[in-house]
């Protein structure tokens, strides 16, 4: 906050979704949890930023993945 601080806009996704990732990454082989994202969400509140956008939890889902392919490099 004090090198940008409300000079930038800050994006905060729960987007994330592991696809393929090897079960020897477990620590990166999972979805964010409600709790990790609302701990985040309190943390940008506490630095007092201005110009956040927000997703709603609930657009986190994989119906918003695109058909990504090996053949497909888009």
């Amino acid at each position: 906050n004090d090198e940008f601080g409300n000079d930038i806009i800050y994006s905060i996704m729960m987007q994330y979704t592991p696809k393929n990732i090897p079960s020897s990454c477990s620590e990166i082989n999972r979805r964010v949890s409600e709790e990790e994202y609302d701990r985040i969400l309190n943390f940008t509140m506490a630095l007092g930023l201005e110009k956040v956008f927000i997703q709603e939890p609930e657009s986190a889902s994989e119906d918003f993945i695109p058909g990504f392919s090996e053949d497909n490099n888009v």
